[in-house]
């Protein structure tokens, strides 16, 4: 590479150069190279002034000419002057969860073994807690025969005691919490003004009040150690309502906009929370709503007549989502509802 030259000390302030003739126009990145040699522009500076220039010179000639002295200026910074730093990219590869530990609510069937299977198949270290700890077992087997590591406990979410217990637990089995998955969840769909109480409590205590004793036994563990992610499996009832399942969605509203509220209490410690919105979904709770026979076929034609990519959504299509948000590629990403539904709600 050819030096510059200059008697004038590095400090000195240059003259404003000439602007490059109406014939030059086309031929700015010689100009530039001339005037480097000349002495007039510092050498390590040029790179970036040519760079400029080359990449005005396809545009009309009102962009280039406003441009080239955008150019000019970088090129007669001193040569000791500090320079840019380059920007540092990441290399691409696979989500970096390997050996970080992870809790899946209602993890043995559904999205939730969905969710396990994934998350094991990245590393992760699992903790499935689930009602039916017999079901979850059969999850967990499939992920182990995989070389994945899942460990069952049989937990209530309903119930606090029992959450607080089980997450001490397997912190002191697996390690601390990284990640904390909340897809437990439960509905018997009914007009709203055909149901009662009981019906609500039952709904409220494993849809939200579950959820919320879920967050308060973890948190503490993520914010005491600085960083952490929680990823809450809402519906996309919450976001459109949807009839015969009043207090379900709004149980799952109430989710979402609990995890923006604490998204912004705990982003400063690096604890990173979002919601997954599914849509309609090829899961036991739907076959328990939708039940069987000719009737039953009818709701789901007419469910998938309304979706875009004319299909229901399959448990696997919500694992790719939540292992995303858990990884460090999500580390921007935080008091957000994205909804999974195959476009049927786009909201």
């Amino acid at each position: 590479m050819v030096s510059a030259s200059s008697s004038q000390p590095a400090t000195a302030r240059r003259p404003r150069p000439d602007p490059p003739r109406p014939d030059q126009r086309s031929s700015a990145r010689a100009t530039l190279r001339s005037k480097r040699r000349s002495g007039r522009y510092p050498a390590t500076d040029f790179r970036l002034a040519s760079a400029t220039c080359v990449s005005v010179a396809v545009g009309g000639r009102n962009i280039l000419q406003a441009y080239r002295k955008q150019a000019y200026y970088f090129c007669r910074r001193g040569q000791g002057a500090k320079t840019l730093p380059p920007i540092r990219r990441r290399e691409s590869k696979v989500l970096d969860l390997k050996g970080k530990v992870a809790i899946v609510t209602g993890g043995g069937q559904g999205i939730g073994k969905a969710i396990t299977l994934r998350l094991a198949a990245e590393g992760c270290k699992v903790a499935v807690f689930d009602l039916k700890p017999e079901a979850a077992e059969a999850a967990a087997e499939e992920a182990r025969a995989k070389g994945g590591e899942v460990t069952v406990y049989g937990v209530d979410v309903a119930q606090q005691e029992a959450v607080n217990k089980a997450v001490e637990r397997a912190e002191a089995d697996l390690g601390p919490t990284w990640l904390l998955v909340n897809n437990a969840g439960w509905d018997k769909p009914a007009p709203f003004l055909q149901t009662d109480k009981p019906l609500w409590d039952k709904i409220i205590a494993i849809n939200l009040s579950g959820q919320l004793y879920m967050h308060k036994a973890v948190l503490p563990g993520m914010v005491a150690r600085g960083g952490g992610r929680v990823v809450n499996i809402a519906s996309d009832a919450a976001r459109v309502g949807t009839s015969t399942e009043a207090v379900y969605s709004a149980c799952k509203g109430g989710m979402i906009s609990f995890t923006k509220s604490i998204a912004r209490e705990l982003a400063r410690n690096n604890v990173l929370l979002n919601c997954v919105c599914p849509g309609p979904t090829n899961t036991p709770m739907m076959q328990s709503v939708l039940g069987t026979g000719e009737q039953a076929e009818k709701w789901k034609d007419a469910m998938v007549r309304g979706i875009p990519l004319k299909r229901m959504g399959e448990p696997e299509d919500y694992a790719g989502i939540v292992a995303f948000l858990a990884s460090s590629d999500a580390g921007y990403i935080t008091g957000q509802a994205i909804s999974v539904s195959g476009g049927m709600n786009m909201v």
